[in-house]
């Protein structure tokens, strides 16, 4: 059995100033990233994960498993063992751990780490130094969309995109109606957040019966729990791998079933680094009943009866099966790379999940099998304890498909339930990890034109605010900057055009090109010759309405002068939710609250459009926003435009002729970052205003009938469904184009 050993630390700085110092280093010790122990000896692979409880766990983990069994199956490339060499860190020391473990040139791989934030951190290194790392329990999104498709950057458990559907798969089993979850936001707990409201609306549940709730970190539960019961789902499900909320949650939900006798709604959590089997030491009684997922092996206890006879272990932990296929995943990728790392070991990767000859099993007789068909050429279609290891061709990173089980807590017992698979027919990740929305949800127009203006076009108009400041939200900023040049390209007069931002990205520190800022890593500057109309820390919500009617006060002394005949058009970029989007809010959980400021709300905005309506200043209106929860701009439940003119907030009133308005996602849903820079460590775009921008820089979309073009954005947009308003009262959207809002 290969035994984890030497336990080196790098004493350096901040992660990414050291892994800088240290990539020249290792260019120059390694040949630019083709890693290789000495010929002959062991294959070394680095295990950078979180410090086991003790010695003995250290010693027989499943990674030690999956390599003993390895090397007793011969070994690879031409019979060379394996050899794990630890990195371990606490939560304290994760970069200076994170550091050694880079600059340590004899690894032909690493595995790890734990947290997806933590790899968000690193991963970027790993793919400039041309060197594959494996983490077996990371399941972020946001890893995926950042590097899926790059290479060198790979996982063994699906991406949490994949329970997300579960989740509405799940209930639609069950016969739930009404639907709950409760998710924190960080990068590790996000995906839920981002993708349960997307499966929902795809699931056929309507935005009315989708809660969707933040556990915040040191904040008590109490009052989250209360809302989302309160809401009656027949399913509430929470996304945390905070212990101290998972027992909130249990406490909370307990007590309200005492409360409600006659409500009795399941409570399911999700597998996100959590040990479940301890809900019953932590929760007590009061844990009687709830359920979960967790990953299980496509052989169902067979991958856990032989690590207790290997180990004499009771458990390898929640993610053994992962873990032992990490070492599996880089043993065959190893064998078909005669041992290199670097370049060549991601290629050989690629050629083995890819290749789909004879089925090789994961017993050592499997394992052994499956080294011999890569050594011959003759591509065995390889698998794991997890499952088969199936990568989506072309994206890579995650597996396309996983195994999940359910468990419950019956009679003071942990019980195993039922199996999933998400590649059964009916998931829709089966068929594209980044699910996309399907043709029948998007929204039908109205077949009878419901409006022609009255007026010819004169001229054009524009409003373009980006939300948030800081480079954090560096895609808000970059997405209004990108829509500025694009109408000026078009032809729109400058002083026709408002710009509302932060404008602290070109000079920020972290910017590697100052004055440079960049909507897609290597495109075109789009701060040339920009200046700001207002700066977004000398205005309020009421100001930028009052920019948009074309009401000149002290503080708004350039306005939108648009008549009867001008087109108008607005984007929003921001930090959205169900109270619309704060001026200046920082963060997701900022947009979902309401900002600390002031709020352009789906209600400022209709009086807005229906006081232009009125005082004739506009032919007609097109408004974009790009912010989560952005369908509550257009829903006539949430005071959206959709309401109309005239209404007492509840019943519509006379429809806003003329305005058609596309969100980034409905009302339930979040919006996506995309086009992610890893040399900037930022999102530089949205994916709604990126497709939005790309259809009207180049000529075509606006040319076409604006439900043609609308739907062509929607179908390119993933985990969220773009939405139309108004279109009825728009005009003929089969007919009319948009053509007006894009040219002088």
């Amino acid at each position: 059995m290969a035994v984890p050993s030497e336990r080196r630390r790098w004493l350096c700085g901040p992660w990414r100033g050291c892994a800088i110092a240290l990539l020249s280093v290792l260019m120059a010790g390694c040949g630019g990233g083709e890693t290789q122990s000495p010929s002959g000896g062991p294959l070394k692979i680095g295990l950078l994960m979180p410090e086991p409880p003790t010695e003995e766990a250290k010693a027989s983990g499943a990674h030690a498993f999956a390599v003993d069994i390895v090397n007793r199956a011969g070994g690879v490339a031409g019979g060379r063992p394996l050899e794990l060499v630890d990195h371990y860190y606490s939560q304290e020391n994760f970069e200076e751990v994170a550091a050694a473990a880079f600059a340590d040139e004899e690894l032909v791989a690493t595995i790890g780490p734990g947290k997806s934030s933590q790899l968000m951190q690193i991963a970027q290194d790993y793919v400039d130094a041309s060197r594959v790392i494996v983490s077996p329990t990371s399941t972020a999104d946001e890893v995926l969309r950042a590097f899926g498709g790059g290479g060198f950057v790979w996982r063994t458990k699906q991406s949490d995109i994949g329970q997300s559907e579960l989740f509405a798969n799940y209930a639609k089993r069950v016969h739930a109606k009404k639907l709950a979850l409760l998710t924190t936001l960080g990068v590790d707990g996000a995906t839920f957040f981002r993708w349960f409201g997307f499966f929902a609306t795809e699931y056929g549940y309507a935005a009315s019966d989708v809660h969707v709730g933040e556990l915040e970190a040191g904040v008590s539960c109490d009052e989250t729990v209360k809302a989302a019961l309160e809401s009656a789902p027949d399913v509430l499900f929470v996304a945390s791998a905070e212990p101290d909320h998972n027992e909130c949650v249990i406490h909370g939900w307990a007590k309200y079933r005492v409360a409600h006798p006659k409500r009795n709604p399941r409570l399911v959590f999700a597998d996100v680094g959590i040990d479940y089997t301890q809900f019953r030491n932590e929760a007590g009684t009061d844990a009687e009943e709830i359920e979960g997922f967790s990953t299980v092996g496509q052989d169902g206890a067979d991958f856990d009866v032989a690590y207790r006879q290997w180990s004499g272990r009771t458990s390898a932990g929640p993610n053994g099966n992962t873990s032992f296929d990490a070492v599996l995943l880089l043993a065959y990728g190893l064998e078909a790379s005669e041992g290199q790392g670097g370049q060549a070991l991601d290629d050989a990767l690629r050629r083995v999940v890819d290749a789909r000859g004879a089925p090789a099993g994961h017993d050592e007789a499997g394992i052994a099998a499956a080294l011999a068909a890569i050594d011959a050429g003759d591509g065995p279609d390889v698998s794991g304890t997890s499952g088969d290891l199936d990568f989506t061709s072309g994206l890579y990173t995650d597996p396309a498909t996983s195994y999940w089980g359910r468990w419950a807590f019956e009679r003071g017992a942990l019980v195993r339930k039922e199996t999933y698979f998400t590649g059964a027919a009916g998931f829709l990740t089966a068929s594209k990890a980044l699910a996309a929305p399907s043709d029948s949800s998007l929204v039908e127009p109205d077949t009878e034109p419901g409006y022609t203006p009255s007026a010819k076009k004169t001229d054009a108009w524009a409003l373009i605010v980006s939300f948030s400041s800081g480079w954090d939200n560096y895609r808000h900023q970059a997405d209004g900057l990108r829509q500025f040049q694009a109408l000026l390209t078009l032809g729109i007069p400058r002083d026709h055009i408002i710009l509302i931002g932060a404008d602290d990205l070109a000079q920020a520190p972290q910017n590697k090109a100052p004055g440079t800022v960049r909507n897609t890593a290597g495109g075109p500057n789009l701060y040339t010759d920009v200046e700001y109309d207002y700066l977004l820390e000398n205005v309020n919500a009421g100001d930028i309405l009052s920019i948009l009617k074309g009401e000149v006060t002290d503080d708004t002394p350039k306005v939108l002068e648009s008549t009867s005949g001008s087109s108008v058009y607005v984007f929003f970029s921001g930090h959205g939710g169900k109270k619309g989007i704060p001026v200046g809010a920082s963060s997701v959980s900022e947009g979902l609250s309401g900002g600390t400021k002031s709020t352009v709300s789906p209600a400022s905005l209709r009086a807005a459009l229906c006081e232009m309506q009125d005082a004739e200043r506009y032919r007609r209106v097109l408004v974009a926003v790009e912010a989560c929860y952005s369908g509550v701009f257009g829903s006539v439940f949430d005071g959206g435009i959709e309401l109309g003119c005239n209404s007492d907030g509840t019943t519509p009133g006379d429809p806003l002729l003329g305005v058609l308005m596309m969100t980034a996602a409905n009302t339930v849903e979040s919006s996506y970052a995309a086009q992610y820079d890893g040399s900037l460590a930022s999102w530089t775009a949205n994916q709604f205003a990126f497709e939005l921008a790309a259809g009207v820089y180049d000529g075509t979309g606006a040319d076409q009938p604006a439900y043609d073009f609308f739907a062509s954005i929607a179908r390119a947009v993933e985990g969220a469904h773009v939405s139309l308003y108004n279109e009825g009262a728009f005009g003929d959207p089969n007919a009319d184009t948009l053509k007006e809002f894009f040219g002088p």
